[in-house]
């Protein structure tokens, strides 16, 4: 226990197959402080083992081109890591994630992922699994070539005050995650590569109960759309999505609601070829109240659409302007108030 390794630099291009610094059973309180690594032949930095590990900080570290992931946390079957924080380095170019949180254990417990640099890695900024009760915030995840973050098997996590901009897949992609918050994260042309497929927030339909708020999505006429929801039970609140290629907002999940959000000038990959909120036809029971949607009249083109199929929507206090179609246009539905 309390080991600590700083001031290094560690070069280990070549070495074969070798993790450069490898945190194993027990060592609980451990440290890693200012170490740059340079070109490790499989991760940059491993926390693994049996039995489960508590309270180790990895901080003001810099790893450049390690060939697998840049700080990995994988512990052994039957194990967890506890209270781990990971601070303040800068990843660069890795060949697969930039941090990764394993789900080969029963889970990582109160992990801590803040004000980490991380650019220009072969697969996520950031892969998070199996994460509970965990906090990401004000890290910077850019040129990824896929996700800036995927989160994956996760409860009461907080995404806050991140900048997920410029990877190639979506800008946040949450995947069975249950109660966690995205807050106050900067999504700017995500989906870098134009193909009309990746969002700034995309939520899977297997989450339950999450909170969108204050994020801002700026599509930078790249991003598919800035917020895309298909989990039930969410709340997407105070949000400023423009610029992006189809919709501001889409739903496709019961019992959500879409409020005081600002929605402008989407639609971009064609003129009225999309609108500005779409709720989908599953979208059942959505409460739509105090948006503020409008373009310039040259892009979306209702303000708000209901696809058939919905029902018992209730839409109120909106305002809507300067749409190329209608403020509200209501598909077939049914029950609508």
């Amino acid at each position: 226990d309390y080991v600590t390794i700083r001031d290094l630099a560690i070069d280990s291009k070549a070495a074969t197959g070798g993790t450069a610094i490898s945190i194993g059973d027990g060592a609980d309180y451990f440290l890693i402080d200012n170490v740059t690594i340079v070109d490790s032949d499989s991760q940059g930095i491993t926390i693994h083992g049996a039995p489960s590990l508590t309270g180790g900080i990895v901080q003001n570290c810099v790893i450049l081109g390690a060939d697998n992931n840049g700080i990995q946390i994988e512990m052994d079957g039957g194990s967890y890591s506890y209270h781990i924080k990971i601070i303040n380095n800068h990843i660069t170019s890795c060949g697969s994630n930039g941090i990764y949180l394993s789900s080969s254990g029963t889970g990582n417990y109160y992990t801590t992922i803040s004000g980490n640099t991380i650019v220009s890695c072969g697969a996520n900024g950031m892969y998070l699994r199996e994460m509970y009760n965990g906090t990401v915030d004000s890290n910077v995840c850019m040129w990824n070539t896929q996700d800036g973050i995927e989160i994956s098997t996760a409860e009461f996590c907080s995404i806050n005050g991140n900048s997920f901009s410029k990877n190639v897949q979506h800008g946040i992609s949450g995947v069975n995650t249950d109660f966690c918050v995205y807050d106050s994260n900067n999504l700017q042309g995500n989906d870098s590569g134009n193909s009309e497929t990746y969002d700034g927030i995309n939520l899977d339909a297997s989450s339950v109960g999450v909170i969108i708020s204050n994020n801002i999505c700026y599509g930078n006429s790249v991003q598919r759309r800035g917020i895309s929801n298909d989990g039930m039970q969410a709340v997407i609140t105070g949000n400023y999505c423009r610029d992006n290629d189809y919709n501001g907002i889409y739903c496709n999940a019961t019992d959500c609601t879409i409020s005081n959000n600002r929605l402008y000038d989407n639609s971009q990959a064609g003129a009225g070829g999309y609108d500005e909120m779409y709720l989908d036809s599953g979208a059942d029971r959505a409460n739509i109240s105090n948006n503020t949607i409008g373009s310039p009249g040259n892009s979306s083109e209702s303000c708000i659409y209901a696809a058939s199929g919905t029902h018992d929507l209730l839409i109120q206090g909106n305002w809507l302007n300067d749409g190329m179609g209608s403020g509200i246009e209501l598909a077939g539905n049914q029950n609508c108030n």
